[in-house]
């Protein structure tokens, strides 16, 4: 039975509950009677009478507000499930307060410990549960760390906005503990046979999606003694016995296991948003998105190759991942979906890059300093670049250098907390590579 349907239920318990008596009075033969007389012989009477009137409507008011608040906080909304071996299940109501959290194992009642959650919000409430596990030793400052994250909500975009906010909170809450973790992540949806497993073996259900999706690649293992082991353990576990998950997976070689299944994960969950939401008028389209990132690199589109465009959702909303290369040059940039500003962009060298026989010829001509875009064009191309004014940026310095046969500016300067570095092609003026960073001398 959906929520819908048991709120309609409940109204309509209330309503079945509450005599209607006012068709009644209204229909009701009148009878003059002499008693009446002494029952209602002043007007005072009758306004006490009304008032009375006015009372009951009043209460029947309160009833039904009290069953509209009960239908719309009561009934249980989402599901958010942590797992590292504790392992607890967040359950909150439609106005997104917390009704309960409840321990799915033991450790997970040493967790809780006799805290009352009940209508605080989600992100104290993990901040809690987070801090407890640090407190008792299930999350170190030394280990690398794995979390489990799982949300189940009958709308897909508002588990998808949970999801994506709960991640956020977990990540601050390690960060307080300074715990150095891999946040694993998933929106599960009823599966009778997830369900199945997750009661069999006193589970969350998250953690049972999860290991039904490893089960799928490697048979060979055992749901129970999967479920028993923390999710670290999992992990450790695909390692040691080799387990090719780049068959199911975008696998980076350069990663480690545990960044590989994270990574998994999120591309699920950035896939299944993105595939629902493809269709939405207001996003630019790939094809803005595209030429938004080449305009910011200087780069011309018949100049540019290995080109790839494709909607994604992560924490910061829903963007377009665009990435093409030039002149032995790799781009990725991050394209806001509804906008088209660049939210996030970087650059390196393509180590494959062959280069063309004539720019080989060139390149001692290209090591001197004539027709470069000079000095000046280079810093207020940075500054462009960072959305910083020539006047707030401090500390700013430029130099010519070649770096592989590539001239270009290094342009380094600061502003307000952050500490900026751009490589500028110093004859087209493209922005090669830009980084921001915290200055240590704030922190």
């Amino acid at each position: 039975m959906t929520n819908k349907e048991i709120e309609a239920r409940l109204k309509r318990a209330v309503s079945d509950m509450t005599p209607d008596v006012f068709e009644k009075v209204m229909s009701a033969d009148v009878v003059k009677d002499e008693r009446m007389a002494n029952i209602m012989p002043s007007k005072n009477n009758k306004k006490k009478f009304a008032g009375k009137i006015i009372a009951a409507c009043a209460a029947v008011a309160i009833m039904f507000g009290g069953a509209a608040y009960f239908a719309g906080n009561a009934l249980t909304e989402s599901k958010i499930t942590i797992d590292v071996n504790p392992s607890v299940e967040i359950i909150t109501g439609k106005s997104d307060k917390v009704k309960k959290v409840e321990p799915l194992n033991e450790d997970g009642k040493i967790i809780i410990d006799g805290m009352d959650f009940k209508n605080t919000d989600v992100d104290v409430t993990v901040n809690a549960l987070i801090g407890s596990m640090a407190q008792k030793g299930y999350l170190s400052e030394v280990n690398n760390e794995n979390v489990l994250v799982s949300v189940q909500n009958d709308d897909a975009q508002k588990a998808e906005r949970i999801r994506i906010e709960v991640v956020s909170n977990v990540r601050k809450a390690l960060s307080d503990n300074n715990v150095s973790a891999t946040v694993f992540n998933q929106v599960v949806t009823d599966d009778k046979s997830v369900a199945d497993t997750a009661k069999e073996y006193g589970i969350s259900y998250g953690k049972a999606a999860f290991i039904t999706q490893l089960l799928t690649i490697a048979p060979d293992l055992d749901a129970k003694t999967l479920s028993s082991m923390t999710i670290s353990e999992i992990a450790a576990l695909v390692e040691s016995k080799n387990i090719d998950i780049s068959k199911i997976i975008r696998y980076e070689y350069d990663d480690s296991i545990h960044e590989n299944i994270e990574d998994a994960i999120e591309d699920w969950n950035e896939q299944e948003k993105a595939n629902a939401l493809v269709s939405q008028d207001e996003y630019i389209g790939m094809e803005k998105a595209l030429y938004a990132a080449l305009d910011h690199a200087g780069v011309s589109e018949d100049k540019a190759y290995d080109i790839s465009v494709k909607l994604e959702a992560d924490e910061d909303g829903i963007e377009y991942e665009v990435e093409f290369k030039c002149d032995g040059t790799e781009y990725e940039y991050d394209i806001d979906a509804l906008t088209g500003a660049v939210k996030k962009y970087e650059s390196e060298k393509d180590d494959d890059y062959v280069k063309p026989a004539e720019t080989v010829a060139s390149s001692s001509a290209a090591s001197s300093s004539e027709n470069v875009i000079g000095e000046d064009k280079a810093k207020e191309i940075a500054f462009k670049a960072a959305g910083v004014s020539a006047s707030d940026a401090k500390k700013v310095s430029v130099k010519l250098e070649s770096d592989d046969g590539v001239v270009k500016y290094e342009v380094e300067f600061d502003f307000d907390k952050y500490e900026y570095e751009y490589d500028i092609n110093a004859y087209t003026g493209a922005v090669i590579s830009g980084e921001r960073d915290i200055d240590d001398d704030i922190r």
